[in-house]
């Protein structure tokens, strides 16, 4: 155990008679109720303030808002998320749509590989990498689900008001350089 400075002389032999076993063990209590006040209050200060974990909290929020409507075409705003971006790109890499959806590559060949057993996707293995073509499923099902992606959007707008929304634009165009 590293002492530190204030409490190093309490710990010397000279020390060591019964009083001073009582004065090393009120230390060493008290220094490990400091260390837990130390770690509540930081703990306190991230649960409070952390951007990231707010911005991860408004993330899921916002995908369960778009989960809900897209659920009734069996899609969630990720695949939703994926289908557009392919259909934006024509026949495209995985690693691109992975880093225009800023997604990780294991997270993403999940959601393609169940989409290709949907039958919305068609994935071509070229070696190490795969190329993925939407099929006519996929932009039949993405046709179809761009209403439940309007009420999704329109509900999510109403909620956050113009500033929100510009606020959102103003933070995306902020944060696309990372």
């Amino acid at each position: 155990m590293v002492i530190e400075e204030p409490f190093r002389g309490l710990l010397s032999s000279k020390t060591m008679d019964v009083a001073g076993i009582d004065k090393v063990n009120s230390c060493r209590y008290n220094l490990n109720m400091n260390k837990k006040d130390l770690a509540r209050k930081y703990a306190n200060k991230v649960t409070e303030e952390c951007l990231a974990q707010r911005l991860r909290a408004v993330g899921r929020i916002v995908s369960n808002i778009y989960d809900g409507e897209l659920a009734g075409y069996g899609l969630t705003a990720s695949q939703f998320g994926i289908l557009a971006t392919s259909l934006k790109l024509g026949t495209a890499s995985q690693n691109k749509i992975a880093e225009l959806q800023r997604v990780e590559k294991s997270t993403l060949s999940r959601n393609l590989k169940l989409m290709e057993e949907s039958g919305w996707i068609k994935l071509e293995r070229r070696g190490r990498n795969v190329d993925v073509e939407i099929t006519k499923g996929g932009r039949d099902i993405f046709c179809k689900s761009v209403d439940g992606w309007r009420k999704a959007q329109a509900n999510l707008k109403r909620h956050l008001r113009n500033e929100g929304v510009d606020a959102v634009e103003v933070l995306a165009a902020s944060l696309a350089k990372f």
